[in-house]
């Protein structure tokens, strides 16, 4: 099983310094999923072309997809799931982060690529998952 951890910042984010930083919890996340023998990474797609992005995906096809969701950066972060998504249509769509854990409901009632929303610390959650997809 491939498992892609994503984010990619507001498209004026890339202007912004910290924006444009890969979210630590990712690898947490990250370091979590490859201890218990995951095949895990981390992709940062700010500043990439969505062009590029999509071509990526197509690629990888990951299996189970997380995405790093924070206020600013709420609609890429949708459209980087919607791509993800379109790459495998069996993908797992998993959103995270702050913006995820304060307003899951309106992400999984506005955006159909969104399979699990993650509240708060999300590494025992992550991992249970994985390894129910595994199954």
């Amino acid at each position: 099983m491939k498992i892609l951890l994503g984010y990619t910042c507001h498209d004026l984010g890339r202007m912004e310094f910290y924006s444009r930083f890969t979210p630590l919890g990712l690898g947490t996340l990250n370091a979590v999923l490859r201890r218990a023998g995951y095949d895990a990474r981390i992709v940062n797609c700010s500043a990439w072309s969505w062009r590029r992005t999509e071509r990526f995906l197509q690629e990888e096809r990951p299996d189970l997809f997380g995405v790093s969701v924070f206020t600013f950066n709420r609609h890429e972060a949708m459209r980087l799931a919607a791509l993800a998504r379109a790459s495998n249509p069996r993908c797992l769509i998993v959103a995270g982060g702050p913006h995820a854990t304060h307003l899951p409901h309106h992400l999984l009632e506005h955006y159909p690529q969104v399979d699990i929303v993650v509240r708060g610390e999300g590494e025992d959650t992550l991992l249970e998952v994985a390894r129910s997809v595994s199954e």
